[in-house]
């Protein structure tokens, strides 16, 4: 689920949008960052042949993820695109 600003759509304060606006960007920025290095850790791992077996289930909301018998390296590097995904940026106005 992507992380938005919601207001109203007849709020005409500029500075108001530029702090709003800034702030969700820094936000997007971090996650994409912190997801970059998570993906590439993961591929650093899987390159080089980390051995290890993990398995993930998660259920949130109806979705489901399911990874079983997988080597750390492919876990962080999803791990990764999950942050990149979750933290992308996206500013809603209006009803």
């Amino acid at each position: 689920m992507m992380q938005m600003i919601r207001v109203p759509g007849k709020l005409t304060d500029r500075n108001f949008w530029r702090r709003a606006s800034l702030l969700q960007f820094i936000y997007s920025m971090l996650g994409l960052l912190l997801g970059l290095a998570c993906v590439l850790c993961g591929m650093a791992l899987f390159f080089h042949g980390i051995a290890g077996s993990s398995s993930w289930t998660m259920k949130i909301i109806g979705a489901q993820s399911k990874i079983t018998d997988a080597t750390p390296g492919v876990i962080l590097f999803v791990v990764g695109l999950f942050i990149v995904y979750i933290t992308r940026y996206g500013v809603r106005t209006g009803k």
